[in-house]
């Protein structure tokens, strides 16, 4: 979680109008809510909760995930023989235009406040698995249209899907947005002049987790929130 609260925060402080419209979203919700820090912050603040979408879709925490099928099947025009180790890189599938709009090697978070707002019809699936295959569900086609950014409400796969998705998932979002929260309440946050913060692999290879190959150096400074109350 450490990581991911890292580099979104990174991905704020590159784009300071996503940045100003988290705080004042942050700003409000601790102007109504002075005596402490309810359960409910976990599903409210829907802009947040889209920048933390697009941070973990272009930083997943794992660069990949594993599956083993369990029995011969067919995706699309491979076959896929039984006891198969298949490898799933996220890289090529969050940065898909198909699945995931215009410029999706962009930090866009509106990209995910569309579907709130407009209605999503069900694409079809690429595959006819009967279920057998546990990602047959979520590679789907289809071009995105006006009324919608993402085309598979699934992705990213930053935790995983299937009967193997990461247990912690929930628990893993509300603590980001919880701290993430807070610290944008806070402070200010800016990036360090002369630093890179390219994500680099796990020594293990390919689908251990993600961190900055530097560490992640910014500069703070304490913010002074609109209203008249304190935290």
């Amino acid at each position: 979680m450490a990581t991911s609260v890292s580099f979104t925060l990174y991905l704020l402080a590159r784009h300071p109008k996503a940045l100003e419209i988290a705080q004042e979203e942050a700003d409000l919700w601790f102007e109504h809510n002075q005596e402490g820090m309810p359960p409910s912050l976990a599903s409210e603040l829907p802009y947040l909760e889209s920048v933390i979408n697009e941070s973990l879709r272009l930083y997943p925490p794992m660069a990949g995930l594993q599956r083993i099928s369990t029995q011969a099947d067919t995706l699309g025009e491979w076959s896929i023989p039984a006891n198969q180790v298949i490898g799933i890189p996220l890289a090529p599938l969050h940065l898909s235009e198909e699945h995931f709009g215009q410029q999706p090697d962009q930090f866009r978070p509106e990209r995910y406040l569309a579907p709130l707002l407009n209605h999503q019809p069900e694409p079809e699936l690429v595959a006819s698995s009967n279920g057998r295959c546990p990602f047959a569900s979520i590679l789907r086609h289809g071009k995105p249209d006006q009324t919608k950014e993402t085309v598979s409400p699934r992705l990213p796969l930053s935790f995983g899907d299937g009967a193997r998705k990461c247990l912690g998932e929930h628990f893993a979002r509300a603590e980001m947005k919880v701290a993430i929260a807070t610290l944008l309440h806070h402070f200010h946050f800016a990036v360090a002049p002369d630093k890179k913060h390219e994500p680099e692999l796990g020594k293990f290879g390919l689908f251990i987790s993600m961190f900055p190959k530097e560490g992640m150096e910014m500069m703070l400074s304490q913010r002074q929130p609109s209203g008249h109350y304190s935290m």
